[in-house]
């Protein structure tokens, strides 16, 4: 299998965009595999790092199976992967050109991938350290996570007095995700309703990511994230944490291990882009949650997620 993936750079008005964890579904990914003999390769060598059969569980579930943290992360890396693979082999000069990539929590150990900063192998291990890390802090300290629609920062730190939760992702400016335990979540949640919030959604996670409940995990991946050869991206990398592209492979290191704990800045990673001409956003991977906020952002944004074959088809 090779062990990295050559997308063509230049000043573009475009940027891929990888999705993070919540995005999973059963059957991800199948119609890449079917088609594509590298994909192929790609998840049987996933399967091996990993010593169990996580492609079996990413086409055909169980759901309950893919849903736990050691399976999503690595079976969304994957499906996003075999996306970027199949693109290339069908669009070969015509694929298009990103000026950026960025990844959602979990996306932004894609845009590593896909930007040479690590190989595909490296970054596979990464990801099942990382997962396997975060289930373990999840067992410590239960936890969950839940988007609420229609309250701006003001009200959701207002909330955050109140309950023991934390701002844990902003999306837009009018989706905000929030972490802690359940039943602090729900009592968030209730008060968001009565503040007049839009909807209230408990995400398809386990635990409380992007919070203090993730933070002994931190010695753990420090530690095996050094031991990896970083190499700088060869197309910027917009960090979640500040919003800003990355350019170099320490940077990248510190970026991936403070996200765990810290807040993703969704919103200013969009609108750093946006400010700096991008106007083409192509979701590469399973949802179209990242494509839909893109189109909430600005009425002459073009957005396309891809997620099977007759997805690449519609890219001219």
């Amino acid at each position: 299998m090779s062990t990295s993936i050559s997308i063509p750079t230049t000043n573009a008005n475009t940027a891929y965009l990888f999705p993070g964890q919540g995005s999973q579904k059963v059957g991800m990914g199948l119609s890449f595999f079917e088609k594509s003999p590298n994909v192929k390769k790609l998840f049987h060598r996933i399967d091996e790092i990993l010593d169990k059969p996580l492609s079996k569980i990413i086409f055909y579930g169980p759901e309950e199976e893919l849903n736990k943290t050691e399976n999503a992360q690595p079976s969304i890396m994957a499906a996003s992967l075999a996306a970027i693979i199949t693109m290339q082999e069908s669009l070969k000069n015509n694929m298009p050109a990103p000026a950026f990539v960025a990844g959602h929590s979990l996306g932004e150990f894609t845009a590593i991938a896909a930007t040479n900063a690590l190989d595909i192998d490296s970054c596979v291990y990464l990801v099942q350290e990382r997962a396997n890390l975060m289930q373990k802090a999840c067992n410590e300290n239960p936890g969950t996570m839940a988007a609420i629609l229609g309250l701006h920062i003001e009200e959701i730190q207002k909330i955050e007095t109140q309950f023991d939760i934390h701002i844990s992702n902003i999306n837009t400016q009018e989706q905000i995700v929030i972490s802690g335990e359940e039943k602090e979540v729900q009592n968030a949640i209730l008060m968001a309703k009565n503040l007049k919030a839009r909807k209230s959604i408990m995400l398809n996670v386990n635990g409380a990511f992007h919070s203090p409940l993730m933070k002994s995990t931190i010695p753990e991946f420090k530690k095996f994230v050094k031991k990896l050869d970083f190499k700088n991206p060869n197309i910027p990398i917009v960090a979640n944490i500040t919003g800003k592209p990355i350019f170099d492979s320490d940077s990248i290191q510190k970026e991936i291990v403070s996200q765990i704990c810290e807040c993703v800045q969704w919103e200013k990673t969009m609108k750093f882009m946006i400010e700096d001409g991008i106007t083409n956003f192509i979701e590469i991977g399973p949802g179209t949650a990242l494509s839909s906020m893109a189109k909430r952002m600005g009425k002459n944004l073009n957005t396309l997620s891809i997620q099977n074959i007759e997805d690449i088809k519609k890219i001219k």
